[in-house]
């Protein structure tokens, strides 16, 4: 009943507080791991333990792709160094094709000005 795709998650939930008296997590920084304990409400414990999840990996721009970047930032505007990086086929640090908005993130996050219109001050955002 519990993996159907027809029980509502207010089944569940009635469920969970049927069996369930009260889940406790905590975190050892010591040794890096997280815990959860379970009370059941027939008298029954159980406690999982795991590594403590880690930070998100975040992938960077090549060097190059930033050089590249700090160049061309001068005269073209994020989309149009995206459409180049992506033409000369340098990916994205995930492998995806370089987009608009992740190239103005790569810009800001190593403080490069962005292309300044005619008659504009130069901005850094």
């Amino acid at each position: 009943m519990w993996a159907g795709e027809h029980c509502p998650i207010e089944i569940k939930g009635h469920i969970l507080r049927t069996a369930f008296e009260e889940a406790i997590g905590d975190l050892d920084e010591e040794d890096q791991t997280s815990g959860l304990a379970i009370h059941g409400k027939g008298g029954s414990h159980t406690r999982f333990e795991m590594p403590k999840p880690g930070a998100p990996c975040r992938r960077r721009t090549s060097l190059e792709g930033l050089e590249l970047n700090r160049r061309t930032a001068v005269l073209c505007a994020d989309g149009q160094i995206a459409a180049v990086l992506n033409r000369q086929g340098r990916l994205a640090g995930s492998g995806n094709l370089r987009k608009e908005h992740r190239a103005a993130v790569a810009r800001r996050r190593n403080s490069i000005p962005r292309a300044v219109r005619w008659g504009t001050t130069p901005r850094t955002s």
